[in-house]
């Protein structure tokens, strides 16, 4: 009788241990996934906060090439950001200075939109007096 009792104790006990170890799996596997999800959602700030970084550029280059009477094609600033070690494709610049543009912090200069883009050219939008 006593050996029968140990055996149900035993089975008892294995089959607590396979719950307990099934959802450690669950658990662990759950922990990864929002590890991945913390990475992906840094990363993704990381490129915000580069993004924002360039836009800050862009407008400073804005003014400078403004100042030097140099047309203001995102061609342009890509070779104003290159001086300033910052490397981005025309396209990636252009895309910038578009969402620059959505954020009206610059404008096209252009008063007819060129077909080709390339032409198109971006100046910083005038910061307006307060007491207007």
């Amino acid at each position: 009788m006593t050996d029968w009792i140990m055996i149900a104790i035993t089975a008892i006990y294995v089959i607590a241990t396979i719950a307990i170890w099934a959802s450690n799996n669950k658990s662990a596997k759950a922990t990864e996934k929002q590890v991945l999800l913390l990475h992906e959602q840094l990363e993704q700030y990381k490129q915000n906060e580069k993004n924002e970084a360039i836009k800050r550029q862009l407008l400073i280059g804005s003014i400078k090439l403004r100042r030097s009477t140099q047309s203001r094609t995102a061609s342009d600033y890509k070779k104003y950001l290159a001086e300033n070690d910052i490397t981005l494709t025309e396209e990636e610049v252009f895309n910038l200075c578009i969402e620059l543009h959505a954020e009206e912090k610059m404008v096209l200069i252009n008063s007819s939109l060129d077909k080709d883009i390339k032409k198109w050219e971006f100046g910083k939008v005038a910061i307006k007096n307060a007491n207007e």
